[in-house]
């Protein structure tokens, strides 16, 4: 296995440079008004494709995990608490689930500092992601989830 691609590290740049105040200004309104922050707010193929992939995994006796990891804190800031509504009840829907790990650190601030844009982790942020994820792994390996 080879360590995955990394994204340029843009936002430790731009602090260096003192540019990522103008940066936000500029870009986080045009970032979360983009298609990427228009949540349908209806169980569409995209939502349809990770039940799929859910219950494809269960059924064939895989446990899975769902994680969802933190947001840049700074967009997450600027973005109505309702507009995350229908995630907000995916989320309590599949934390039903007796058979699904469901891993939900959405809500946390895990600080700029973890991110090397608005949507992308860091080494650092890959770091705590691991660090976290692995005590629940080793559970399931041993047999002790779900």
């Amino acid at each position: 296995l080879r360590y995955p691609s990394q994204f340029p590290d843009w936002f430790s740049q731009m602090r260096l440079s003192g540019t990522l105040d103008d940066y936000y200004s500029m870009k986080i309104p045009d970032y979360i008004n983009s298609s990427l922050h228009s949540i349908e707010g209806r169980y569409n193929n995209n939502h349809r494709a990770l039940d799929f992939i859910i219950d494809t995994l269960q059924s064939n006796g895989i446990e899975a995990v769902l994680l969802a990891i933190p947001y840049y804190p700074i967009v997450q800031d600027r973005i109505p608490v309702s507009h995350w509504d229908y995630v907000n009840q995916s989320m309590e829907t599949y934390a039903q689930d007796p058979n699904l790990i469901l891993l939900d650190w959405f809500w946390e601030d895990w600080g700029e500092d973890r991110f090397v844009d608005l949507s992308h982790m860091n080494t650092a942020g890959e770091i705590e992601v691991s660090r976290r994820i692995s005590p629940v792994i080793d559970e399931i390996l041993i047999g002790g989830l779900p």
